[in-house]
């Protein structure tokens, strides 16, 4: 029996009368508590940062200042002096802005970073560095978005992944560049101080680690992602640690498929123009300063703006499901760039977003393998009942795989598509799988974005 649409829409519409009202903090009161780094409100933003004399303070966008005894009690968490964050933003340039100095438009802030960015870099397509120039200007309002897309480098030896991971260190929110460190050390530091995370030679991790350190960075992508771990010297006790934030990945090989899933991706190869090739990095370039200093100017005075264009930019039929998911926060922030001075960014954004579709693997290698034998046995029968132990052979021929997938994996890819058993379930020959010419068109619509079996059109074999 089909459940009333009507009644649900309508009971879903009304009010529960033990929803509690929400409180929203704003900067003199003492409501719910706030993230000592980066805590965005609609009505409130604030930003801590470690000046140059390495004190932790505290800005707010109605420029007030405070220091950590001020505020420590209405902190979530105490934060620690952290070194490599110290002096971000410039003390000068926080006096200036308490004091009344207007922010940068978001046009200004990403025109700097593109021209770094092409002085530096020679990206295989002019559109790279407008992706890295908005991916690292969107790191300072990745708490007003639902997920934030990881950048995934990867290329030959020297060409160039280390030296794009240094220019996001001198770019973006709190970024802290990282070689092959623990999964402690990561999930407490994402936790503490919402960095962008730059994760250096992934290839590299212990292995021992690495399979802790992918578990985060795939949580993480999310907003509201945690990492559950005992804590505790005697009294052991399960702990729940924030562990969403940029994350940008390096690496010569790409990684595996469920955080690529998760990831924009960025191949680079290497530069022929020797200018850029031999130019060095020095994030003491006062370049890099500037580009901060404008880009936390926009996160006290514009997270508003980018919360609304977050809500409304427009978006293509084509940008769908994770993909849309993980473009959308960067073609809101190009978006409001665009407005202010028609820069065009958001064109060159579609364009490789548009790339990113038609590459993206829809499905598995098995799974697409499955796809294949099944329209190959079903030819222009209306349908077929197949066991999982037939398909093992002709899946291993089409994968090129060295053994055979077992009979379990076959069926758990059945069961994905949404094949089901037959009647009876089971025969002499073990589990029986209805395979229909209807239901196989519709898994190839759906898992691969067209219809790629025609029965009609398919020769029996």
């Amino acid at each position: 029996m089909q459940p009333d649409v009507e009644a649900i829409e309508r009971l879903a519409a009304d009010p529960l009368l033990s929803t509690p009202t929400s409180v929203d903090t704003d900067d003199s009161g003492d409501a719910s508590k706030r993230h000592p780094a980066l805590n965005l409100t609609p009505h409130e933003a604030w930003v801590g940062c470690v000046s140059e004399t390495g004190e932790y303070r505290f800005i707010t966008s109605a420029r007030r200042l405070y220091t950590l005894g001020e505020v420590k009690e209405r902190l979530r968490l105490t934060p620690r002096p952290y070194a490599d964050l110290a002096g971000r933003w410039a003390d000068t340039d926080v006096a200036a802005f308490l004091a009344g100095s207007p922010a940068p438009q978001f046009s200004e802030v990403l025109a700097r970073c593109i021209k770094v960015l092409r002085d530096a870099m020679e990206f295989p397509r002019h559109e790279h560095a407008v992706l890295v120039a908005v991916w690292a200007v969107s790191t300072y309002f990745y708490q007003l978005f639902l997920a934030f897309p990881r950048l995934n480098l990867c290329g030959e030896r020297e060409a160039g992944k280390s030296k794009l991971m240094t220019i996001l260190k001198g770019l973006a929110f709190n970024a802290l560049l990282m070689l092959t460190p623990t999964p402690a050390v990561l999930y407490r530091l994402i936790q503490e101080f919402r960095p962008t995370v730059l994760l250096d030679e992934v290839e590299g991790l212990n292995k021992d680690d690495a399979r802790d350190i992918i578990s985060i960075i795939n949580s993480g992508y999310k907003w509201g992602g945690t990492v559950p771990r005992c804590e505790g010297e005697r009294r052991k006790q399960v702990e729940l640690f924030e562990v969403y934030a940029p994350v940008a990945l390096s690496a010569i090989k790409s990684v595996n498929a469920t955080t690529e899933d998760r990831c924009i991706p960025l191949t680079l190869q290497r530069g022929v123009d020797r200018t850029r090739v031999n130019r060095e990095v020095d994030l003491r370039d006062s370049i890099f300063g500037q580009i901060r200093d404008g880009a936390y100017r926009l996160v006290l005075t514009r997270w508003t703006d980018v919360s609304a264009a977050y809500d409304m930019v427009p978006l293509p039929e084509w940008l769908n499901g994770r993909v849309r998911e993980l473009w959308r926060p960067l073609l809101a922030v190009a978006h409001l760039a665009d407005e202010e001075n028609g820069l065009t960014l958001m064109p060159d954004l579609l364009s490789l977003a548009r790339d990113h579709v038609e590459s993206r693997a829809s499905v598995s290698a098995e799974g697409e393998a499955l796809l294949i034998v099944l329209a190959d046995q079903l030819g222009a029968l209306p349908s077929l009942v197949v066991h999982p132990g037939e398909l093992t052979e002709p899946m291993k021929t089409r994968l090129g795989w060295q053994h055979a997938p077992t009979p379990e994996l076959v069926s758990s890819c059945l069961r994905r598509f949404g094949f089901a058993r037959g009647k009876p379930s089971r025969d002499r020959e073990g589990v029986r799988y209805e395979i229909t010419a209807e239901k196989l068109a519709d898994v190839q619509v759906r898992h691969g974005g067209a219809q790629t079996y025609t029965p009609a059109l398919t020769s029996s074999k």
